[in-house]
C-alpha cells in the first residue's frame, strides 16, 4: 500500500499548504528539493515531487533537537487534482509496531534548516495516540469497488455503441442512406425555444447543418433575467469521454419534438466549426461570454 494513492511527479499541488524556502541543500534524508516545471499548457508550475516526499521523516519542528513523528509512506490526492493528506507510519521500531495514520496536508509545513528543507508538523504525542490508523485494504477495496463499476459503465457503453454501429451498417447494406433534413423531419415537430425548460433540453442530441449528430445537450446557462440563454453542447468525444463543451445561443438553434416528446437540436454549424469553437469555461463564461458564445454569424 506504500504506493496505492501517491503519484511519481505532482510538481505545483504542495506548493498552496507549504512554506517554501528559497533555496535548498541536497543532503540526504532533510532536503526536498524545489522543482519548477512548464507543463502541457506551456505555464509555469513551482513545487515537490511526491517521489521526493516519500520516505521523509516527519519532525516536530526545525530545530536540530526535534523529535521526529513518523516517515512518509504515501500522498493522499483528491478527486479535485489537490493534494489532501500524507499517509505517515509513526511509532514502532525498524518498520515493526508502527501506525499508520492520515496527517491534513495543511498541518504540515516546510522549514528551511541548516542542511535543506524539513518536513515540520506541530503535532502532539496525544493526536497521534488517538487518531484513527489508515486502513489501506479498505482503501484498496473501495477503489476496486470503483473500478469495476467504471469497468461495467464502459462495458455497458461499448455494447450500446457497438448496436449502433452495426444497425448503420446494416441500413447501409440494405441501401438505406444516412439521415438528411426530410428523413429527419419526417416525425418531428418544431417547438418554440423559448417553451423549453432546461432540464427538457439537458440530453437532447444535437445535429449539423448536414444533419449529422454531432453530440448531445449536456447543460443550459440562464441570462440574468432567468431566461435561458445558451445551450452548452459536448461535442465529439468517444463513449462520453473526451467531448469538448461549447456554448451556442439558443437564437441559432431549432428545436423539435418527435411523437414520444424527445427533443432534437439542429444547429446552423458545420462539426468541423463546432469542433473548433472555444471551449465553454464556466469559471470565465460571465465576463467571456461575447467571444464564448457562438451567435449569429458566428
Amino acid at each position: 500500500m506504500r504506493n496505492l494513492l501517491a503519484t511519481t511527479a505532482l510538481a505545483a499541488l504542495m506548493a498552496g499548504p507549504m512554506v517554501v524556502a528559497a533555496n535548498h541543500a541536497s543532503a540526504a534524508g532533510a532536503s526536498v528539493g524545489v522543482t519548477n516545471v512548464t507543463t502541457i499548457d506551456n505555464a509555469s508550475a513551482t513545487g515537490y515531487l511526491a517521489s521526493n516526499l516519500m520516505g521523509k521523516t516527519v519532525y516536530t519542528s526545525a530545530a536540530a533537537d526535534a523529535q521526529a513523528i513518523g516517515n512518509v509512506n504515501d500522498v493522499v490526492i483528491g478527486e479535485d487534482g489537490s493534494v489532501r493528506a500524507v499517509i505517515v507510519g509513526a511509532g514502532g521500531f525498524i518498520g515493526i509496531g508502527e501506525k499508520e495514520v492520515a496527517i491534513d496536508f495543511k498541518r504540515l509545513t516546510m522549514q528551511k534548516t541548516g542542511d535543506g528543507v524539513r518536513l515540520v508538523s506541530a503535532l502532539t504525542k496525544q493526536e497521534l495516540e488517538v487518531a484513527p490508523t489508515y486502513d489501506g485494504k479498505s482503501a484498496s477495496a473501495s477503489l476496486g469497488a470503483q473500478a469495476g463499476a467504471g469497468a461495467a459503465a464502459v462495458g455497458s457503453a461499448i455494447s450500446s455503441t457497438t448496436k449502433d454501429l452495426t444497425d448503420k451498417a446494416t441500413d447501409l447494406v440494405n441501401g438505406k442512406k444516412p439521415a438528411d433534413r426530410a428523413a429527419f423531419l419526417a416525425d418531428k415537430t418544431k417547438v418554440a425555444v423559448g417553451s423549453i425548460s432546461a432540464e427538457q433540453m439537458a440530453g437532447a442530441k444535437v445535429y449539423d447543418r448536414s444533419w449529422n449528430e454531432v453530440g448531445v445537450v449536456g447543460e443550459t446557462v440562464a441570462a440574468a433575467d432567468g431566461r435561458l440563454d445558451a445551450a452548452i453542447v459536448d461535442v465529439g468525444g468517444f463513449l462520453g469521454l473526451g467531448a469538448k463543451p461549447v456554448a451556442i445561443g439558443l437564437d441559432r438553434l431549432d428545436v423539435y419534438q418527435d411523437t414520444s416528446g424527445k427533443l432534437y437540436v439542429a444547429t446552423p454549424y458545420t462539426q468541423q466549426q463546432l469542433e473548433a469553437a472555444i471551449a465553454y469555461d464556466a469559471s470565465v463564461y460571465e465576463t467571456k461570454r461575447d467571444v464564448m458564445r457562438l451567435t449569429p454569424g458566428g
